[in-house]
């Protein structure tokens, strides 16, 4: 490895950290174990960049010790290898070293700790039901302005997300931005006991895990891990808005300010918000400064109020920051507009709760059109008992004027509330399966609609962009 990517995982650090031995290539010893350094953790043998660490963990349908060969054979520098698993031939045949371990991923999470030791930075930690990635991009821009920022990528942001990004901390970083998800009790604890947050920032609870955790209270308490982490002298950067977070944590001892839309408690407030035809938000905040969002929806000011505080403590000048936010577009299946033959498609596949289902369709009422509003709709999942009536209270949400297309097991609730709040009859369409929709929905529609699609990953509603994009395609083919 080049001088400028080195880090703190060496043989001799991780032998140190995770409590192991090296168990192949026989014959290797410490004698130069500073000569070795890994580029960080990779769980994923097809996938490895070069000079990384193999961790081999269990899924669903293999078990990574099957791929340690591949992996060393490959672009793997070393691997970890859990215990009382023989070392296969064809690893040691690499002459890379194979570490004994404990656990695997135990043994990730103790590296991603160990870096986080060594790298005496700003570490901003990010936790809600929704907006979580959101607030994580537009943070990390808003202080890549300044600062060398290192991030997760995507949604990386569990038990195994969360240490594989801080395994590839490095020396030149000058701030980290990580986002915590849950699906439990406990597991945002044990995320900040690893990343150990210097600011928090609590974006939101509401309607989401349900299956697990019971109650939206439970998921607020879940979430306010993060804040009962965060050292005395630390920063908590707490939504104002949000009906359960802020009384739960505007007493707690910790330093702490508050943004949001709605509370005039709240320090960070804009003055004034106004959404354009096209989309585009622009707000004003109390020291006169204008902001602009290409990214949709209002609710996306208050995201960007979060990063701006964080800014704020960092020494980011407003100017920079507003900029920043400017230019940041939206991340695939998030609210990401593309166009399709002329119609205009709101990407919103990657996930879906019912207060993230509401914003969706409060934007596809909102934005003008100069055709139809259509509304594609699959299953919100893990919402336990309530579920049903989770879902007709977002069928209440469709824009009365618009068609409406639903799939999935809860596809009849969302039709229900969709007629109770004036949606026609003669305008919802209802489907067995996702393919047929998609089908459907790029049959129907024409240039000038907006087409808004939107349900939970398991639902991979994405098939109905893709449907709509080949549509498109094939309309411009016949064009020429």
């Amino acid at each position: 490895m080049t001088a400028a990517a080195r880090g703190w995982l060496t043989l001799e650090g991780v032998l140190r950290a995770v409590d192991g031995t090296l168990a192949s290539p026989a014959g290797t010893t410490l004698a130069a174990p500073r000569d070795l350094e890994f580029a960080g953790c990779a769980i994923d043998s097809r996938t490895l960049q070069a000079g990384d660490l193999f961790v081999p963990l269990p899924g669903t349908r293999a078990d990574g010790h099957e791929f340690i060969a591949a992996a060393l054979q490959g672009a793997a520098a070393g691997s970890l290898i859990g215990r009382d698993r023989p070392v296969p031939p064809e690893a040691a045949a690499t002459k890379k070293p194979v570490i004994r371990v404990a656990d695997p991923l135990g043994a990730m999470q103790a590296l991603g700790r160990w870096c986080r030791d060594r790298a005496g930075i700003p570490v901003v930690a990010i936790t809600g039901s929704n907006g979580k990635t959101t607030t994580k991009e537009m943070t990390a821009a808003v202080l890549g302005t300044s600062r060398r920022v290192h991030k997760n990528v995507g949604n990386l942001n569990n038990h195994i997300g969360v240490p594989l990004t801080l395994t590839r901390l490095r020396p030149e970083h000058e701030a980290l931005v990580v986002e915590m998800g849950m699906s439990a009790r406990g597991e945002i604890r044990d995320l900040a006991a690893m990343a150990q947050p210097t600011i928090g920032v609590l974006t939101n609870a509401s309607a989401a895990h349900l299956q697990q955790l019971g109650s939206v209270e439970e998921v607020a308490r879940a979430k306010s891990e993060l804040a009962e982490a965060l050292p005395t002298q630390g920063l908590l950067v707490l939504n104002a808005d949000d009906p359960l977070l802020y009384p739960m944590n505007r007493e707690r001892i910790v330093r702490k300010t508050t943004y949001g839309l709605d509370n005039p408690d709240a320090a960070l407030r804009p003055t004034r918000v106004l959404v354009d035809e096209d989309g585009t938000t622009r707000f004003t905040l109390e020291d006169g400064s204008e902001g602009r969002l290409s990214l949709l929806g209002r609710h996306n000011v208050r995201n960007a109020l979060a990063a701006i505080a964080v800014g704020d403590e960092l020494m980011v000048p407003r100017d920079a920051a507003l900029a920043a936010l400017a230019a940041l577009r939206p991340a695939k299946h998030r609210l990401e507009i593309l166009h399709a033959g002329g119609v205009a498609v709101i990407d919103d596949a990657y996930n879906a709760n019912p207060a993230s289902m509401r914003e969706a369709l409060a934007i596809l009422g909102g934005v003008a059109v100069e055709g139809e509003r259509r509304a594609v709709l699959g299953d919100m999942l893990e919402l336990g008992p309530g579920s049903e009536a989770l879902h007709e209270t977002v069928g209440r949400a469709v824009p009365a004027g618009a068609w409406l297309y639903v799939a999935g097991s809860f596809a009849a609730a969302i039709e229900r509330g969709a007629k109770a709040a004036g949606v026609a009859a003669a305008r919802i369409r209802r489907f067995e399966d996702v393919d047929a929709m998609a089908a459907a929905v790029a049959a129907d529609a024409r240039a000038g609609d907006l087409v808004l699609v939107k349900g939970s990953r398991g639902m991979r509603l994405e098939r109905v962009v893709q449907a709509l994009q080949a549509a498109g395609a094939q309309a411009g083919a016949g064009r020429d």
